[in-house]
């Protein structure tokens, strides 16, 4: 009887009915005793009132925190404690303070009944607490009395025990009805929610598929149609409502329509006019019925649009010739046509020439504006091609950001066909260079332009575009923006490169490299570290510099292999060393920003403990590429492996203060740019001593970098500077003599 499964809505309505009974019963109290008080002279009744008081306070304070919080099955058994404690100690005033008139006798009694009664509404939503509220609030006065000598009184005591009888059947009853409501309630909230879903199902539905859907009525006139149905039409949706189908142009589609108006369903396909755009489509229109009572109430219309399809096959044709973005045809084409140009000048002796068109740091506009700009800005320069060639010529793209343009049948004048050619290439790049604004977005950038002219050198298309390449090359490392004609020079630098790209393949595979160490010093001339350098010992040429094969490297995605081959060495030495010194090795931004580079290490250093005093070297510069990224790998690096971080070349940078508040760096290595001339030049003097006082409060070391006299050494150190490298102590050396310079 005193368990019960309660709702949260039936908790809501006993604490929210509080704000009734709990006045009323505070109210009441006070006049019983006030009444008790002056009548009786009985003083317990103050602080029965109190008590009373006080156990309705604690109910008003839990209903405030009931409602601020979300888990409410805690609250309900507090709620029925304190009920039943309001009750019980209520009338507990029949045994304190029993008045001797029997006219407040009959008062109390009164009172007694007028809260019971008012408990039924304010409790009815619950069984147990309404339960516990009417035994705790009549059963005391009638065990009083019934314990009274008085048979008047046990009269009265077994009349309230009936009292109390009907009031719990009534209570009971009560407490059913409010049950049934509750659960009405509930369901209804239920059963609306379903349909809220169902009506957010169809609505989205609706007004989200790719597929035309409206209704209309026998009459023809248009109810209603989704989005997609306005917008495939073009028209405005409320234009289209009330809309008289029957007084459209194209009336193709009439007899599907009132099919459904005789319980069939309406099929069309084919073409259809539309009356308000004179637009030509290809439909299919399903229509069917809606029916209720077994009567046709309105019809619904469904229509797929398969204009696409039919001009499908011509799309196909032109994506097989013309590249879809800009219209210019596709390379296959382009290739075919130097294929025709080269045979050409067999026969006919006359020059074409080609050229190749690389849009200089498009990647910076995709990167900043979004590809929907750098697709628009792709169109403008194919527009510009287009627009600067002669009809027999050929604009083609390439791939990505790279064009070719073929200029056929020139002249049978070499020169005069370069110098056309060259005029046209400089006109080309004049207006790409220009200004244009793109959806709000200034967009600016310049080309760079390879010409190669096809003559007698000219075997076949590779032959072309390796010429091509070769020249857009030099372009790229000397100087965008520019234009560069092959010629026999440049193709000897650039059968160098591949010779040196040949030779380094063959190098990484023999392991033809070496390492040379620049030790590091304290200000007591001791070796404290050391920076790994690489060279390479090439059988034929002898000892080759980086700044001789780096670039070669760079440009043929060689780079991280040879930083492999870096680590490699640098750990076999480490382990040789007589004194355990931290080792400096330099990597790239091709290695920083390499999702590669943390595997890498682990699988070259494997589980050796040249982790802890591996350093390794970067320059400021590959931090203005990303930050963010280049912050996520070396965190790892140092905090998980332990690998010390150094800035090489500190100083020379453009965000040396950004990215120093972000990264876990262990060093800073100021160029050897301001140490050269820091005793003559004042200013280099200042940055150096700035430096030293940022990396201080920093908690950074310091590393001074090309050190080469004594006086260089003597004002480093009395600046606090803590390491020191450079000639003055000594130059790159070999294993060998490196590992004598601790004896």
């Amino acid at each position: 009887m005193f368990k019960e499964k309660i709702f949260k809505e039936q908790l809501d309505e006993l604490f929210l009915n509080l704000k009734y009974s709990l006045p009323s019963l505070v109210i009441l109290s006070f006049i019983a005793a006030i009444v008790l008080y002056f009548y009786e002279k009985k003083e317990i009744v103050i602080y029965w009132f109190f008590l009373i008081l006080i156990i309705n306070i604690i109910r008003l304070l839990l209903k405030k925190e009931y409602f601020h919080s979300k888990n409410y099955t805690k609250f309900f058994k507090s709620f029925i404690f304190l009920t039943f404690l309001s009750s019980i100690v209520f009338s507990s005033i029949f045994f304190i303070a029993f008045p001797k008139s029997e006219i407040l006798q009959s008062f109390l009694i009164f009172l007694i009944a007028g809260i019971s009664a008012g408990g039924i509404s304010s409790l009815s939503y619950s069984r147990v607490a309404l339960t516990l509220f009417q035994i705790g609030l009549i059963l005391p006065p009638a065990i009083k009395f019934f314990i009274l000598s008085n048979e008047i009184y046990k009269l009265m005591a077994i009349i309230l025990i009936m009292y109390l009888l009907m009031i719990l059947k009534i209570s009971l009853k009560t407490y059913k009805h409010y049950l049934e409501v509750i659960k009405l309630k509930i369901d209804y909230l239920n059963k609306s929610k379903e349909l809220n879903v169902q009506n957010q199902r169809f609505f989205h539905l609706f007004n989200n598929i790719p597929i035309g859907i409206f209704f209309y009525n026998d009459k023809l006139n248009l109810i209603d149609c989704n989005n997609y149905f306005s917008q495939t039409l073009n028209v405005n949706k409320n234009t289209l409502i009330g809309l008289n189908m029957n007084k459209l142009i194209d009336k193709r589609i009439i007899p599907a329509l009132k099919y459904v108006f005789r319980k069939k369903n309406g099929f069309y396909r084919g073409e259809y006019k539309s009356t308000f755009s004179k637009k030509d489509f290809f439909i299919e229109l399903y229509t069917s019925f809606v029916e209720l009572n077994n009567k046709v109430i309105e019809g619904v219309g469904v229509v797929i649009d398969l204009t696409k399809l039919k001009k499908s096959q011509k799309q196909i044709e032109r994506l097989a010739y013309y590249d879809e973005l800009t219209k210019l045809t596709k390379r296959a084409i382009l290739f075919e046509n130097i294929k025709l140009a080269i045979n050409r000048l067999k026969r006919e002796k006359v020059y074409s020439v080609f050229l190749y068109i690389d849009i200089d740091n498009f990647k910076d506009i995709n990167d900043s504006l979004g590809h929907n700009i750098g697709d628009i800005y792709l169109k403008s320069v194919a527009d510009i091609l287009k627009k600067s060639i002669r009809d027999i010529d050929i604009a083609s793209r390439i791939g990505g950001d790279e064009f070719g343009i073929l200029l056929q049948n020139i002249s049978d004048n070499k020169h005069i066909a370069l110098k056309e050619a060259v005029e046209i290439a400089s006109r080309i790049s004049k207006e790409i260079s220009k200004s244009i604004e793109i959806k709000g977005h200034i967009v600016n950038s310049t080309v760079s332009i390879g010409i190669v002219v096809i003559d007698e050198h000219i075997k076949n298309v590779y032959d072309i575009l390796k010429f091509a390449d070769s020249a857009m090359y030099k372009i790229k490392k000397e100087s965008k923006n520019s234009i560069k004609v092959y010629d026999l020079k440049l193709k000897e630098e650039i059968d160098r490169i591949y010779e040196i790209k040949k030779d380094l393949e063959i190098a990484l595979k023999e392991k033809q490299f070496i390492l040379y160490f620049q030790p590091q010093f304290d200000k007591n001339k001791k070796i404290v570290g050391a920076e790994a350098l690489i060279r390479w010992k090439h059988p034929k040429k002898g000892l080759i510099y980086p700044n001789e094969f780096l670039d070669v490297a760079t440009e043929f995605n060689m780079l991280q292999d040879i930083t492999n081959e870096v680590l490699r060495l640098a750990k076999n030495a480490f382990h040789k060393i007589p004194k355990k010194i931290p080792i400096g090795v330099n990597i790239s931004g091709y290695d920083i920003y390499s999702d590669q580079l943390i595997d890498r290490l682990i699988k070259i250093i494997n589980s050796s403990d040249f982790y802890k005093y591996l350093n390794l070297e970067i320059t400021e510069q590959v931090f203005i590429k990303n930050i963010d990224k280049a912050v996520e790998i070396i965190s790892i690096l140092n905090k998980k492996y332990g690998i010390e971080l150094s800035i090489d070349d500190f100083g020379t940078g453009y965000s040396s203060l950004q990215y120093l508040k972000k990264l876990n760096v262990n060093y800073l290595k100021i160029d050897r740019s301001f140490i050269r001339d820091m005793l003559i030049d004042n200013n280099d003097y200042v940055i150096v001593n700035t430096i030293v006082n940022m990396a201080k409060s920093m908690n950074l070391k310091t590393i001074a970098e090309g050190v080469e006299t004594k006086e260089q050494f003597n004002a480093l150190k009395k600046m606090g500077i803590d390491y020191f490298q450079g000639y003055h102590f000594s130059k790159p050396v070999e294993f060998e003599k490196f590992v004598r310079l601790f004896f």
